[in-house]
C-alpha cells in the first residue's frame, strides 16, 4: 500500500511538468494560448548564481512558482471562483455572522469592537453589543495600533452647514476619550433660473431665481415694462383724469400745473424756502428739537407712463427743481421722495389705482425715507410680510369724477405687517383717516414724543409711526394751533407735504419759526 501511494505521487509530480513540455513541442498554439500573461506588472524571478540558492528558500519557490505548468489557467480558474462566491459573501453571510457575533451591519464598528475588547477604553458606545464587549474586557489594557485611525473616533454632536448658517461636528476619540471640534463655514445659496417672466404694459418683467439647495427664492433681473405710446387724447370728468388702462388721475386741486409744469418758481422764490428752512433748522437746534422735512410726489409724478397726452412744457418740473435747490443750499433734514416710490412699485403698487392717495406700501417706503433722515434704524419693506387682498373699486377720484365704481375693476389693498408684536396703549377714537388731531401712545421704551403736521397723506403712516414713538400726534396743517402744547414739547417734529402742497409747507414753517421765536422771548 506504502508503495502505491510514492507511485501516485511521482505520477503526479512528474506528469504535468512532461505534458506541458510535450504541448508546448507539438502546438505551439495551444502552449501560447494556456501561458499568457495575466497583467501581474512584474518580471519572473530569475536566479543569477546558484548562491542564492543556498540563501533563501524563498527565491526558489518563486522561480518554480513563476514556471509551474498551466499556471495562468490555474491562477485564472481561481479568480473566476473568488468572483463567483465573493458576492453572496459579502451581501448575504458576512453581515449575518457580524449581527450573530457583535449586533452591527459595519465592518468598522466590528473593529471598533475588537479595540475596545483590547483597549479596555470606551466613553460612548455603538451599539449594546458593544458595551458587553467592553464590559467583559475591562482589564485589558494592551494598546492595538494597528486600527486605522479614523475608526477611532465617533461624531456625538452634528449640525451641517446650509446656504446662511455654518455648521459644525463634535467627535470623540473612543480610546482617550478626548474631544473634537470642527467648524464649517456656510456655503452660500446656489441661485438657479426659475422662472423667467416677461414685461406687460402694466407690470415689469424679471427673473425668479430657486436656490438648488434650501429652495429660497428671489426675484432680480428686473426690465421696464412696455410703455404705450399711441396718443390718448386727455378724458376729464370733473376733477378726475381717466389715464391708460383705467388708472385714474387728479385734475383739480392745482394738480395739473404741476405736471405740465406750468408754474416752476424763479430762483428768488425758491431762495425763500431755503431761508425759512434754515431759520426753522436753526431754531430746532436750540431746542434740541429734531427736525425733518418730507415731500410726497404726486400720483401722476410717480406713474407718468398711464397719464394721457397733455402738454408738458418743462419736464424738468417744479418740485424737483424746487427740491434740488433746497438740498443744494440748506443743511436741514430735507427729502421729495420721488425715487424711493418709483424704485419700490416694481414690487408693488405704491399707489391707489382709483385714488389720489398713495397706498399703505407707499406709506412704509416714506415713512422709512424719513426714518433715514432723523438717523433711525430702518427695515427694508422686502423683509416683511406683505399681504395683498383683493377689494371693490373704490376711491376719491371715483366720486370727484362722478364715475360709476361698477365700471371699474378691483384693485389690490396692500397691509405690511409691521412690529405687529406693539401694541398701543391709546388712540384718539376717531378714525385716523377722518381726524385732523390724531394721538396715539406705546410702550415702546423711548419716551420720545413725536409731531407731524401735513395733509392727508400723513395718515396712511401713522400705523407704522405709532409702533416707534411713545407720544405721538398727527395734525392736519389747518389745525396746527389746536396742537401748541404737543409741537412745543416735541423732540421730534416733521413737516411732511404732498407735492401740490409745496407752498402750504412753506407756510408751516413761517407758523412754527413764529412759535419759537415767541418762546424765545417769553423766556
Amino acid at each position: 500500500m506504502k508503495r502505491f501511494y510514492i507511485i501516485v505521487f511521482l505520477i503526479m509530480l512528474f506528469l504535468p511538468p512532461l505534458i506541458w513540455q510535450g504541448i508546448r513541442l507539438t502546438d505551439s498554439d495551444l502552449f501560447t494560448s494556456l501561458d499568457y500573461d495575466l497583467g501581474e506588472k512584474r518580471n519572473k524571478t530569475e536566479i543569477e548564481d546558484v548562491s542564492q540558492l543556498a540563501l533563501s528558500s524563498e527565491v526558489i519557490t518563486d522561480y518554480f512558482a513563476d514556471r509551474a505548468p498551466f499556471r495562468s489557467s490555474v491562477i485564472t480558474l481561481k479568480r473566476t471562483v473568488d468572483s463567483a462566491i465573493e458576492s453572496p459573501y459579502e451581501e448575504d453571510i458576512k453581515p449575518a455572522v457580524m449581527k450573530a457575533l457583535y449586533d452591527v451591519e459595519d465592518s468598522r464598528d466590528v473593529m471598533t469592537a475588537q479595540v475596545i475588547s483590547q483597549v479596555g477604553e470606551r466613553k460612548i458606545y455603538k451599539s449594546d453589543k458593544i458595551k458587553e464587549v467592553l464590559d467583559e474586557t475591562e482589564e485589558s489594557k494592551e494598546t492595538y495600533e494597528d486600527i486605522e485611525e479614523e475608526s477611532l473616533y465617533e461624531i456625538t454632536e452634528e449640525q451641517p452647514a446650509d446656504c446662511l448658517n455654518p455648521g459644525y461636528r463634535v467627535s470623540i476619540n473612543i480610546k482617550t476619550g478626548e474631544e473634537f471640534r470642527e467648524e464649517f463655514e456656510a456655503t452660500g445659496h446656489d441661485w438657479q433660473i426659475n422662472e423667467v417672466v416677461e414685461p406687460t404694459y402694466i407690470s415689469y418683467g424679471y427673473t425668479e431665481y430657486i436656490c438648488k439647495n434650501c429652495g429660497e427664492t428671489k426675484t432680480d433681473d428686473w426690465t421696464e415694462k412696455l410703455i404705450d405710446t399711441s396718443y390718448l387724447a386727455p378724458n376729464v370728468h370733473g376733477d378726475t383724469i381717466i389715464g391708460r388702462f383705467d388708472w385714474l388721475f387728479l385734475h383739480g386741486w392745482g394738480n395739473i400745473p404741476y405736471y405740465q409744469a406750468t408754474n416752476i418758481l424763479s430762483e428768488e422764490e425758491m431762495a425763500v424756502y431755503a431761508d425759512r428752512l434754515n431759520t426753522l433748522q436753526a431754531l430746532c437746534d436750540a431746542r434740541g428739537v429734531r427736525l425733518a422735512v418730507i415731500w410726497i410726489p404726486s400720483k401722476d409724478t410717480v406713474y407718468p407712463e398711464y397719464m394721457p397726452d397733455f402738454e408738458v412744457r418743462d419736464n424738468y418740473k417744479r418740485v424737483p427743481r424746487l427740491a434740488d435747490y433746497i438740498n443744494a443750499h440748506s443743511s436741514a433734514r430735507f427729502a421729495f421722495i420721488k425715487d424711493e416710490l418709483t424704485g419700490a412699485k416694481r414690487y408693488w403698487d405704491t399707489y391707489y389705482r382709483y385714488d389720489s392717495h398713495w397706498n399703505f406700501v407707499g406709506a412704509y417706503i416714506g415713512v422709512q425715507s424719513m426714518y433715514r433722515l432723523l438717523d433711525m434704524p430702518q427695515t427694508d419693506i422686502r423683509y416683511l410680510q406683505v399681504t395683498k387682498e383683493s377689494r371693490e373699486a373704490s376711491g376719491d377720484l371715483i366720486e370727484l369724477g362722478g364715475l360709476n365704481a361698477n365700471d371699474f375693476s378691483p384693485y389690490y389693498e396692500y397691509v405690511v405687517h409691521y412690529k405687529d408684536n406693539v401694541v398701543t396703549t391709546y388712540e384718539t377714537e376717531e378714525s385716523v383717516l377722518s381726524a385732523d388731531v390724531y394721538r396715539t401712545e406705546a410702550d415702546v421704551g423711548n419716551d420720545t414724543r413725536f409731531v407731524m403736521i401735513g395733509d392727508s397723506f400723513r395718515n396712511f403712516m401713522v400705523p407704522y409711526i405709532k409702533k416707534d414713538f411713545n407720544h405721538c400726534t398727527f395734525v392736519y396743517r389747518d389745525n396746527v394751533r389746536d396742537v401748541t402744547d404737543d409741537i412745543l414739547s416735541a423732540n421730534v417734529l416733521v413737516l411732511q407735504s404732498a407735492e401740490r402742497y409745496d407752498y402750504k409747507s412753506l407756510s408751516d414753517m413761517e407758523y412754527l419759526i413764529w412759535l419759537f421765536s415767541s418762546q424765545q422771548t417769553d423766556e
